[in-house]
C-alpha cells in the first residue's frame, strides 16, 4: 500500500514529520535514545519498496537498558502546541507502520503507537494510555482508557477493540480522528481507507488539565512485567508519515 496523502493543510498541522534527511525535529527522543542499543532508531531505506528515501526503523531488545522503567523505542511530540485538548474540533493523527519478515507472533503485547495522558496533581502518575494501537497474537487491537471511579489511585477504565490479522511486509496506513473527553467523545480509525473502529458518545480519555502527546514507536511492558512469557527477545519495525493535526476532518479516509 502506497503511503500517499492529501496536501497538508497549514494551519492545522501541529506535527509532521516523514523522516526524510532523517529528520525527528520537534520530536523528543528520550525514550528511543539507549546506551545499550545502537540501533533503538535508525534511518534506513524502505524496506519494501527499497526507494532510497528514509523511513524509521525502531529496535528493542530484551538485553537494552530500560527506559523509563521497560524496553521501548519510541519518539513522542511534546511540545506545548502538539497536546491535545478537549474541543469539539478534535484531533486527527496520521502514522505509517511496517513490520518486517521475522515479526513473530507472540503470546505478550507490544504498543505501535500510543497517545499518552499527561496526570495533574493529585491523579495516578502512571495511567496507561488512552489509545493505543498494540498487536494481540495475530490481531491488532486497540487499547483505550478513560476516567476510572477514582482518578488518584486507580489506571482508568480498559476498553478494547480488535482489528484485522497484520502482516508482515506490508505498510499499514492509519488515520485517528478524535473529539477527546472524558464523558462523551467521539473516534473514527481508518486503516488503509477503510473505517475499521468507531466509538461515539462515550468517554475516551482521562479528565486531566492538561492533554496528553502521541508516540510512535515500539513499547513492550511484559518483558518487565511478566518475565519469560514471551518467545521473542527482539522487536523491529519500521514507521513513517507522522502528523499530528488539529481538527481537519478532511484526512479521514486516506
Amino acid at each position: 500500500m502506497a503511503r500517499t496523502y492529501p496536501p497538508l493543510t497549514e494551519s492545522t498541522v501541529m506535527f509532521q514529520s516523514d523522516y526524510i534527511g532523517k529528520s525527528t525535529r520537534g520530536l523528543n527522543l528520550s525514550d528511543c535514545t539507549n546506551p545499550t542499543n545502537a540501533n533503538a532508531l535508525t534511518f534506513v531505506t524502505d524496506p519494501h519498496s527499497g526507494a532510497t528515501r528514509k523511513v524509521a526503523r525502531f529496535e528493542i531488545n530484551t538485553t537494552d537498558t530500560l527506559l523509563s522503567g521497560k524496553n521501548r523505542s519510541e519518539v513522542k511530540a511534546t511540545s506545548s502546541n502538539q497536546l491535545y485538548d478537549y474541543s469539539t474540533d478534535g484531533w486527527t493523527y496520521r502514522w505509517s507502520i511496517y513490520l518486517p519478515t521475522g515479526y513473530a507472533v507472540d503470546t505478550t503485547q507490544e504498543s505501535l503507537f500510543q497517545i499518552h495522558s499527561s496526570p495533574g496533581v493529585g491523579d495516578y502518575q502512571f495511567p496507561s494510555p488512552p489509545f493505543a494501537l498494540i498487536t494481540n497474537g495475530t490481531k491488532f487491537q486497540v487499547n483505550g482508557r478513560y476516567e476510572p471511579a477514582n482518578p488518584a489511585t486507580d489506571n482508568g477504565i480498559l476498553f478494547t477493540q480488535q482489528l484485522s490479522n497484520w502482516a508482515t511486509d506490508t505498510w499499514y496506513n492509519f488515520t485517528l480522528y478524535i473529539q477527546w473527553s472524558a464523558t462523551s467523545g467521539n473516534f473514527y480509525l481508518y486503516q488503509n481507507g477503510s473505517l475499521v473502529y468507531s466509538r461515539l458518545s462515550l468517554p475516551n480519555t482521562y479528565d486531566d488539565v492538561q492533554g496528553g502527546y502521541a508516540k510512535q514507536g515500539i513499547y513492550k511492558w511484559d518483558w518487565v512485567d511478566n518475565p519469560g512469557v514471551s518467545q521473542v527477545t527482539q522487536r523491529v519495525m519500521y514507521c513513517d508519515n507522522f502528523s499530528i493535526h488539529k481538527g481537519d476532518t478532511r484526512y479521514l479516509g486516506t
